[in-house]
């Protein structure tokens, strides 16, 4: 495993605070609620950043690229493909 500074230790301990937070208001606070809490865009954009916080905490666990150039990298070989 690649070695963590104490900052990126931090930030991953964040990404998944947000992450956990995210996910138990969607499901718990928003469903008790209803109404608008319930409607697809707030829903949505509720568990949305969730995946992103996750998704980010995920990315400097494995120790990969920042997500950004990552996406860029695919989009550049996607391109390549379709010809």
């Amino acid at each position: 495993m690649h070695h963590l500074s104490p900052e990126m230790k931090s930030c991953i301990d964040e990404c998944l605070r947000c992450y956990s937070v995210c996910l138990s208001t969607a499901m718990g606070h928003c469903l008790e609620l209803g109404g608008q809490h319930t409607e697809k865009q707030h829903f949505t954009l509720m568990m949305a950043c969730a995946e992103i916080c996750r998704t980010s905490a995920h990315f400097m666990l494995i120790g990969s690229e920042p997500p950004q150039a990552y996406l860029r990298r695919m989009r550049g070989d996607l391109q390549r493909m379709r010809g």
